[in-house]
């Protein structure tokens, strides 16, 4: 489908499992990595989650990620030693993700130390809200 992403991305005719997200960075290309963005595209792709979809990207900074799906650490990818899978709840359930490592407590512990810990889009006033939607996640439970 032609276009710009940000404006078709819920208007494929049969909806991906798979995505590579590859959109630069998001220290340069920030509008592509925003919460709601990720939460459009799941919702597109899994149509309100009940598919089983899965999204991986090399970026390894994935709390914008988090809000919208589970996530995994992926493979190392040339000189990324980390990256990252995006996963729906009906991706979860599927055998095929057995071979993921789920984030869990070390991950919080590193999100909680992190001087970038929030998703530039949150306004400060919102960050409590935002930490609270992370540490009681339910990968995390």
């Amino acid at each position: 489908m032609a276009g710009d992403f940000l404006e078709t991305v819920g208007q494929a005719p049969v909806p991906p499992d798979l995505i590579f997200y590859d959109m630069f960075s998001s220290e340069t290309h920030g509008e592509q990595w925003t919460i709601e963005i990720f939460r459009r595209l799941f919702d597109a792709c899994a149509n309100a989650r009940e598919r089983a979809f899965h999204l991986h990207t090399l970026n390894c900074r994935p709390r914008g990620l988090l809000a919208a799906g589970s996530l995994s650490q992926g493979p190392s990818a040339g000189v990324k030693e980390e990256t990252t899978i995006a996963l729906t709840p009906a991706a979860l359930a599927t055998p095929s993700a057995r071979r993921y490592e789920l984030l869990a407590a070390e991950w919080i512990g590193r999100w909680d130390r992190s001087q970038a810990k929030f998703p530039s889009e949150v306004p400060a006033d919102q960050r409590p809200a935002f930490a609270e939607l992370i540490r009681r996640h339910r990968q995390f439970r």
